[in-house]
């Protein structure tokens, strides 16, 4: 850290239109290192989990062509520098290959207890050689060595073998795992019963860090009973005894709620013993627009965040909302828009997901075809938004692949997922078919960029200390009125728009050092 402020000695570079506020997203890359050697493999739904100590796990499901049809399988790639470089993608279950398997592995998910333990979770139709059925049963496997090797893959509904045989249509789907640091773990997931049947929510634990997991239990008794659905849920905990489910339904809490989509939560300090659910949009009774795939996320230091998307189905317009706790989830503030835009838009925004550092910062994403009035074409792009306080107020929505820049890129980019690094870093990952200018191949590949948003106003190049190499770099992007272009963001302290005298006395506060003592 420098002993005093500094003096810039020169100023007078005018920068260019803004494409962010406050944020700057790297060129976009693959993920998927083989992306122009793959072929006509189709690459989806990524999902990313890491330890803070710089290592990352990648899942998605890949289509392998074949005859006579092509098989789904779930792939794997890792990480040892926050994300900066990935390894080469390699089939996550061996049981995949051999004995040969041939169903379709759908939408898995990756989850680390930070402190060693990963386990992965998807929805398959292969029936494991015969043991259990070919309905879709949640399968799961564990690696101990940062994604290096993975146990072969075992049911995690416990009536996968005869749930097919007893019901006329059983489809179990949609995992979702938690864990609260001491082997406890929670997976709550979505299951249809017979053909005509609505949805429900099952539960089951597991307190040998994910080894094995318990009978599966119904998650809320008039489940069995109610004709509506409850469908994509999601789980977080703090690790300090305060765990909350958050799902979609379209059941009217014995009339309460309306017959539309709202989003509903459940509470429990212990992970085994959950609240009657109810309504988390606090306008539940009252809308008629549906709330869908809502996601959860805690900084760990008592705010809870829900994002989802709102709409009314097969309407053009769908917004992204949120709404936040301060008690472990026991009240929620009323909705709110994430989209700064949203009484003026006319675009779809949908799957938002969600990130936090832990200190105050939050970034959402999600996917739109709202061009926020830049020339880049009617295509689905990833779009975020940035909060430096708590959640409470957002950033106007702006473009994160810079691709959607490319006057070739006319491809959709799908279900984007992000996640807080440390350090103040983010990896933003998600499925496209542009081939980047001809780099990689025209079937789907995982896209992906990295931001940083140093806690230290002015820290350039986000390594905790703001130096001489952190004003030079400021010098370029200095104007105290024009807005400015990438990479100048991490130097807008304030979140003006502009990079202007505001920041440099930020920055130089931030040079300065402790306090001397008396």
């Amino acid at each position: 850290m420098l002993g005093r402020p500094l003096v810039l000695a020169t100023f007078g570079f005018t920068a260019c239109a803004t494409l962010a506020v406050g944020i700057d997203w790297s060129p976009v890359r693959p993920l998927n290192i083989n992306a122009a050697t793959d072929g006509a493999v189709g690459d989806y739904y990524p999902h990313l989990a890491g330890d803070g100590q710089g290592h990352w796990v990648c899942v998605w499901c890949a289509a392998i062509p074949g005859a006579p049809n092509r098989d789904f399988d779930i792939f794997v790639a890792r990480s040892a520098d926050d994300g900066e470089t990935w390894s080469e993608p390699v089939r996550l279950d061996p049981f995949a290959t051999g004995p040969p398997e041939i169903e379709d592995d759908f939408h898995p998910h990756v989850y680390t207890d930070r402190a060693g333990v990963w386990i992965a979770t998807w929805y398959s139709h292969d029936n494991h050689g015969g043991t259990i059925g070919d309905d879709t049963d949640i399968l799961f496997s564990r690696s101990t060595d940062k994604g290096v090797t993975w146990t072969p893959s075992l049911p995690l509904n416990s009536d996968a073998a005869s749930d097919q045989t007893l019901y006329d249509y059983a489809s179990d789907a949609e995992p979702d795992l938690a864990c609260d640091g001491t082997g406890h773990w929670v997976a709550i997931w979505s299951k249809r019963l017979t053909m005509s049947g609505d949805s429900d929510l099952y539960i089951a634990h597991s307190t040998d860090n994910g080894a094995t997991w318990s009978e599966l239990a119904l998650f809320d008794p008039n489940m069995a009973t109610d004709t509506g659905n409850d469908w994509g849920p999601r789980v977080a905990t703090d690790g300090a005894g305060h765990w909350v489910i958050v799902w979609s339904a379209d059941r009217a809490l014995g009339g309460t709620l309306g017959t539309d989509t709202d989003v509903l939560f459940s509470l429990s300090t212990d992970g085994f013993v959950w609240t009657p659910p109810a309504a988390l949009n606090t306008d539940a009774a009252t809308d008629t627009v549906d709330d869908n795939t809502p996601r959860i996320v805690t900084d760990g230091t008592g705010r809870w965040v829900v994002v989802w998307y709102r709409g009314i189905y097969n309407v053009v317009d769908y917004d992204i909302m949120m709404s936040y706790s301060d008690d472990a989830g026991a009240t929620w503030s009323p909705p709110a828009y994430v989209n700064t835009n949203a009484l003026t838009d006319t675009e779809r925004d949908q799957r938002p997901t969600l990130a936090t550092d832990g200190q105050g910062e939050w970034v959402v994403v999600w996917y739109s075809r709202n061009s926020l009035g830049f020339p880049i074409g009617t295509d689905d792009n990833v779009h975020f938004a940035r909060s430096r306080d708590g959640a409470m107020s957002w950033s106007p929505p702006a473009i994160l692949n810079s691709s959607a820049f490319d006057p070739q890129d006319i491809n959709y980019d799908w279900n984007p997922e992000i996640v807080a690094a440390g350090h103040g870093r983010w990896i933003t990952v998600w499925y496209s078919q542009f081939n980047l200018g001809g780099t990689i191949g025209n079937d789907w590949d995982l896209l992906f960029a990295t931001a940083c948003t140093p806690p230290l106003a002015g820290d350039h190049e986000c390594d905790g200390d703001v130096d001489l190499a952190d004003f030079a770099a400021f010098q370029m992007c200095f104007d105290n009125a024009a807005p400015f272009a990438t990479p100048c963001g991490r130097f807008d302290a304030d979140d003006s728009g502009v990079v202007d005298l505001g920041d440099f006395i930020a920055m130089c506060a931030a040079a300065t050092g402790p306090s001397p003592g008396p």
